[in-house]
């Protein structure tokens, strides 16, 4: 009697396993399927097509950075090519400020003291020392003034500097310029898509994302112009005033634009 008893409790309990599964499977399932509802109500499923655009702005710069320096080679101690040094850059920035540049846009960009060592017979001695300083110069509003960077470059030479390292031009408006490149990108990629959803014969949708990628060009004159130690001239009459054109820069800005296909 007992042993029925048993077995029968053993067969409601596996009934009753069962009877939970199954309702577990119920459940999961209903909570798929709500998930998979909603995520097509909220973010219905859409076909996308990216079409790219491309938009240029063309400018001229009206400001440059000019970066020069002083190069002092095998002076006999360390102090006296500081000396050499700090004596020549006090009349290359005196010359500068003469040129029309205010202080506040000269600043020391390298300063540096070294030894210069010579090999013979398989050892080396130290024969002198170098010394370093270079300047970066900042010319505004070259475009009213167009020999500004010429003039600073010549009168700075005819104080001892013996480097010129480079001069980068740009323009204090370039958020500006992205701008308007921005707008002729997306210009460019609606033209483009017009006709592209045309020729698939295809409902051109609504923008639904896009994104960009901006490139500036700069353009740099004279980079590592001369080498170091020596002068680049021995008088200031010697100095002829140099050429620098600044001509003019491109903002290219690059869009994708994602649309919604219909």
């Amino acid at each position: 009697m007992e042993q029925e008893t048993n077995q029968s409790e053993e067969k409601n309990w596996k009934k009753y396993k069962i009877a939970i599964r199954f309702f577990g499977m119920l459940i999961l399932g209903a909570i798929v399927i709500v998930s998979i509802l909603r995520e097509r109500i909220v973010n219905p499923p859409q076909n996308r097509v990216t079409v790219a655009g491309e938009g240029r702005v063309e400018y001229s710069p009206d400001q440059a950075t000019i970066t020069l320096g002083v190069q002092v080679f095998k002076a006999p101690t360390a102090q006296d090519a500081l000396n050499q040094l700090n004596d020549k850059m006090k009349s290359v920035t005196s010359s500068i400020r003469s040129a029309g540049v205010d202080d506040k846009d000269i600043k020391t960009d390298t300063y540096s003291l070294s030894p210069q060592y010579d090999y013979a017979d398989g050892t080396s001695t130290v024969s002198g020392y170098n010394a370093n300083q270079n300047l970066e110069i900042k010319a505004k509003d070259i475009k009213k003034n167009s020999a500004l960077v010429a003039s600073i470059i010549q009168a700075a030479s005819s104080q001892g500097v013996n480097r010129v390292l480079g001069v980068d031009f740009d323009t204090s408006d370039l958020e500006s310029f992205k701008q308007e490149a921005r707008v002729k990108a997306i210009e460019d990629a609606k033209k483009k898509a017009d006709e592209l959803f045309k020729s698939a014969g295809m409902r051109e949708g609504k923008v639904v994302g896009w994104h960009e990628n901006s490139v500036n060009i700069p353009w740099t004159y004279g980079r590592n112009y001369d080498a170091m130690g020596g002068s680049l001239t021995d008088s200031a009459k010697a100095v002829s005033v140099p050429e620098v054109p600044s001509g003019t820069q491109e903002v290219v800005v690059e869009v994708g634009v994602d649309y919604a296909a219909n």
